[in-house]
């Protein structure tokens, strides 16, 4: 059961391994990275970043990373504290993200011919399947959480304090692959 569980693990993050899109997920040792990708201001004014987190049963979930903080939490079926394969997501192309205004009732149409940044997989629920990076502001900070991608009406679930909260109107994270295949002569 333990090397069904391992091979599973396995394989959700050779989907989201390093790839040839520009950016890549590196191990979170609660110190942040030069190319790590910021997803906007807390409260405070400082920079919070962009991670991920497995969580037993569940899967890869998409987590916000607070520097100061030493514990991170997810929004995962409830709210879980991170403390397994937590990764930070960076990138040496850092002007090739967008965030793109959408909500749960036309994320697809919005989403369609573009590259939403996958932020992890929902194991417990395979129908969910792959989950987006989205970003809401919530009392004056931004708030990243998972967006539901296969669903069809594709909400965003985040923390904010001891909560989870939900969110119907939210931005999700592009990533601009126009100018990686072009050919320079």
């Amino acid at each position: 059961m333990k090397f069904l569980i391992l091979i599973q693990i396995c394989a959700v993050f050779a989907q989201i391994a390093p790839n040839n899109r520009g950016y890549y997920w590196r191990d979170y040792k609660y110190k942040i990275p030069e190319d790590a990708v910021s997803c906007g201001k807390d409260s405070t004014g400082g920079e919070t970043y962009i991670g991920q987190a497995y969580v037993h049963i569940d899967g890869i979930i998409v987590a916000q990373i607070f520097p100061a903080a030493k514990e991170i939490f997810v929004s995962s079926y409830g709210l879980k504290k991170a403390t397994m394969a937590v990764k930070i997501l960076c990138s040496k192309n850092k002007d090739k993200f967008e965030w793109l205004r959408t909500n749960s009732k036309y994320f697809h149409v919005n989403v369609t011919d573009r590259n939403p940044v996958i932020g992890g997989f929902n194991h417990r629920e395979l129908h969910k399947g792959m989950l987006h990076i989205g970003r809401v502001v919530h009392h004056v900070e931004a708030r990243i959480g998972s967006v539901d991608g296969f669903l069809e009406n594709a909400k965003m679930n985040y923390v904010h304090g001891t909560t989870i909260q939900t969110a119907d109107d939210f931005e999700v994270l592009l990533y601009n692959t126009k100018d990686d295949y072009e050919i320079k002569l």
